[in-house]
């Protein structure tokens, strides 16, 4: 199956992180659509999962070349309710307003079947990641956002969720902004840079800090283990990570 990414502001992280969780072989082309495939088998271990990617924006799946086949498509997914749908231009050559256009035109489509329809629009060829993860484009049931890229049509599956990123940041109990505070996004593509581990693998962050890395890795399915000098940086991450397992009902972490 066919997938593309919509890269972060490192396009080249993003491609990398890719190429070591999903394709080897997957590509960037210009400066924010990375193309890539994962094969049947492949998915079954690990589908592509836009939670998964600290580098990506959005994430979604090849659907067809033919735009007709769109409105028939969203009618049966959704056969009942509203259907709130948008479409992004992410074509080499975007064309002023297309994108409206053939949102409007798939309204149309959908209505004359008796379907009630809700269009998000941009002003912009491509609809914002906050407007896309507000109104929940790609991940409610319902909820659509197209990719135009040139011929080819893919269905969104996802948008990165800065809701979550900002709580498992701001939340935690014990922060320190003098030793430094990495990102979670961060944290995920170090961890995923080190390409497919099974569940339950042990991840060691030798200099764990407030352990940001031992909390991704646990949210991965990984098991953390972190050492420090800093006996109050080792303090903090058992707080951190009491905290984060409370919170998901999970309990396997080691500090040392």
């Amino acid at each position: 199956m066919k997938y593309v990414a919509i890269a972060g502001r490192q396009p080249l992280i993003s491609l990398a992180e890719i190429q070591a969780l999903y394709d080897k072989a997957a590509r960037l082309v210009g400066k924010k659509l990375v193309f890539f495939e994962v094969n049947e088998d492949d998915e079954k271990n690990i589908s592509p999962d836009i939670n998964r990617l600290g580098g990506s924006l959005k994430l979604g799946r090849f659907f067809d070349t033919d735009f007709s086949k769109l409105a028939k498509f969203l009618a049966t997914a959704h056969p009942e309710g509203k259907i709130t749908l948008g479409i992004s231009d992410f074509s080499k050559q975007k064309k002023s307003g297309l994108a409206k256009q053939k949102s409007m035109e798939l309204k149309r489509s959908l209505v004359r079947v008796g379907r009630s329809v809700r269009v998000i629009t941009s002003n912009e060829p491509e609809i914002s990641s906050a407007t896309a993860h507000h109104n929940q484009l790609g991940e409610k049931a319902g909820c659509f956002e197209i990719f135009l890229i040139d011929r080819e049509i893919y269905l969104s599956l996802g948008t990165q969720n800065i809701t979550a990123y900002t709580e498992r940041d701001q939340a935690r109990p014990a922060r320190d902004a003098k030793v430094g505070m990495l990102p979670p996004k961060l944290a995920q593509i170090l961890i995923n840079l080190c390409g497919k581990l099974p569940e339950g693998a042990r991840v060691l962050d030798p200099f764990c800090g407030t352990g940001v890395v031992l909390q991704e890795a646990a949210i991965m399915g990984y098991i953390p283990y972190g050492t420090d000098l800093n006996e109050r940086m080792v303090e903090y991450s058992k707080k951190n990570l009491s905290w984060l397992f409370n919170e998901r009902n999970q309990k396997r972490f080691k500090i040392l």
